[in-house]
């Protein structure tokens, strides 16, 4: 069916991100709601909001939540990659988030990123190093990190990118996989767990256990004869049908 955007009042559908609550002129039928991080939970507010006025609400993990709510990935909002990929002149990257690392796939990157700098990895970082909040070793001089980057950024120039989930879920994932992915970049990913059902063959993934994940790392790193490359092979035109917000309307609304 055709889709118009309109910022008027003349809307017949409606799309609620995250825990918006606004005041609706359309039926709940009408209404689609979704998250674009993954929450670790839902305010009583909102709760209610959704069982009065949403009709479907995509949720990675479903737990115990009642209708509007279902297990199910969101059409992700990504920035988009430079219509030719660029060549790949970097072997790793790695986004660290917040400097104040709360979750479990925070603190995890924050590990992650420890042992990178303090092997001599040849991996660049991107994110923050407030000193209040400095990472264990102090050779991060030595390194490329970078604290003000564009989305595409640790991404088009990257054979490879780390990507690791601020929480872990049954169907959510980021953005950030979806840009890595329309770069031609490689995740090695950690957080959603239905990850490989959604894209086959696109991505090799983590464990949560440091020992086994920074072998999997070292391996790529060594791999001259690009083994670990031949092994996936990512669909472009499959990843924008998958998580395309506009080419998939007709699913949100009429399934």
């Amino acid at each position: 069916m055709p889709v118009y955007l309109t910022e008027e009042e003349d809307y017949t559908h409606a799309i609620i991100m995250d825990q918006a609550m606004p005041n609706l002129l359309v039926s709940k039928e009408n209404v689609f709601g979704m998250i674009t991080h993954c929450p670790s939970s839902f305010s009583p507010e909102f709760l209610l909001y959704a069982k009065k006025h949403i009709g479907k609400y995509y949720t990675g993990t479903k737990g115990e939540l009642e209708d509007p709510f279902l297990q199910h990935f969101s059409y992700v909002l990504y920035s988009s990659p430079q219509k030719v990929i660029k060549e790949k002149t970097n072997h790793f990257s790695l986004i660290v988030y917040d400097d104040k690392p709360k979750s479990l796939g925070q603190l995890y990157s924050r590990k992650i990123a420890d042992m990178i700098i303090s092997n001599n990895l040849p991996i660049d970082i991107y994110g923050y190093t407030n000193l209040k909040y400095p990472f264990s070793s102090r050779k991060i001089r030595e390194f490329n990190i970078k604290e003000n980057y564009s989305e595409n950024e640790p991404f088009e120039t990257y054979a490879y990118s780390i990507i690791i989930e601020e929480n872990q879920s049954d169907s959510f994932f980021s953005s950030q996989l979806v840009t890595s992915l329309k770069n031609s970049c490689i995740p090695l990913y950690f957080g959603c767990d239905s990850i490989e059902t959604i894209f086959p063959k696109s991505l090799f993934l983590l464990t949560g256990n440091l020992a086994q994940d920074m072998k999997l790392i070292a391996d790529i790193l060594m791999d001259t004869k690009n083994i670990y490359w031949d092994k996936v092979d990512i669909n472009m035109e499959k990843v924008d049908d998958t998580v395309n917000l506009l080419k998939n309307v007709d699913k949100i609304f009429l399934r």
